[in-house]
């Protein structure tokens, strides 16, 4: 606002210059929350929370985000879609004659109108009444695509090129919340996969402190021992061992986690019902993120093996005799 004087130094009036900035304050709202993140960054709410602040600050019908499962990335799986000012289901998206293919050849797509007359065989484009289209590739850390984030919208895009630094900007983000969902659910299907291992084989699987405390026992300790793991896990991993074979182990056992070698043991545990059974061993240690030293030990009942190897040489002494 500016005052206007008249000669004499008496204002007689002014001049006001009104500018409209609600698409820079639409913008800046979606801004500040991607910055601010999400209390479950990574989950679907988070990721819808990211394809509606889209949506709202290019202010377009439809924003959304994909990824994909196969190696050839012939399909789109959404992970959050935002259509007609609300969330949708999410929908499996065909690759082949659609903006996605030139995603995927790292062309950035962007047309600010009439995208149908450029892909006359995209349904999805068809059912939604498509004129105006933005897409770009998320890459992950070793730069792999991994998804896609799309904006639609019936009218003609404004300000193309503002839109697309405000989609890079959204991109960057959705990227490093898509890999790092990805990298928890590869690691919650490793948990599962190894629990079902240990769970069910046959073989004894110990987790145990460098002092033999256990901090994990397998199932199979309660069908091959006797034990019940609860009664088990109040004892030392070296309270099982032999004596004849305890005082060695113990040492040799604490020197090999402390130095982090793999080491391998034969030695005699003591079953429940007070037999002495002979187990081959082999031990793994490690350094946890924790820093704390641990080892875990997978030990093999040889009772059997060794009863029948000892019947065989008694019975060539025998033959030798003879």
């Amino acid at each position: 606002c500016y005052p206007l004087y008249d000669v004499e130094g008496k204002q007689w009036g002014g001049i006001s210059v009104i500018k409209d900035i609600t698409d820079r304050k639409r913008v800046e709202e979606a801004l500040r929350g991607i910055a601010q993140g999400a209390p479950a960054a990574g989950s679907v709410s988070f990721f819808r929370s990211l394809v509606k602040d889209l949506a709202k600050a290019l202010d377009v019908t439809y924003a959304f985000l994909a990824e994909f499962h196969d190696a050839g990335k012939s399909q789109a799986h959404t992970v959050a879609v935002w259509a007609n000012g609300e969330f949708s289901e999410n929908f499996t998206w065909n690759m082949a004659d659609t903006p996605g293919n030139d995603i995927l050849n790292n062309r950035l797509p962007s047309w600010g109108s009439d995208i149908q007359d450029h892909y006359p065989n995209d349904i999805l484009l068809k059912n939604w009444g498509v004129h105006s289209y933005m897409g770009s590739p998320l890459f992950n850390s070793v730069g792999h695509i991994i998804g896609i984030m799309v904006t639609m919208d019936h009218r003609p895009l404004r300000k193309l090129q503002l839109a697309e630094s405000i989609l890079g900007v959204f991109v960057v983000r959705a990227a490093s919340e898509l890999e790092r969902k990805r990298a928890e659910e590869a690691l919650r299907d490793n948990e599962e996969r190894y629990r079902a291992i240990a769970e069910n084989a046959y073989d004894l699987i110990f987790e145990t402190q460098p002092d033999g405390a256990f901090l994990y026992l397998s199932p199979s300790c309660q069908a091959v021992l006797g034990y019940q793991l609860d009664e088990l896990s109040n004892h030392n991993f070296f309270e099982l061992i032999h004596p004849d074979e305890r005082i060695g182990l113990m040492t040799e056992f604490e020197r090999k986690i402390r130095e982090l070698e793999n080491w391998q043991m034969l030695c005699r545990f003591r079953h429940h019902s007070g037999e002495w059974r002979w187990f081959e061993s082999h031990m793994k240690p490690f350094r946890t993120t924790l820093g704390n030293l641990v080892a875990v030990v997978v030990s093999r009942d040889i009772t059997e093996q060794r009863r029948l190897e000892e019947e065989r040489l008694r019975a060539t002494k025998l033959e030798s005799i003879g």
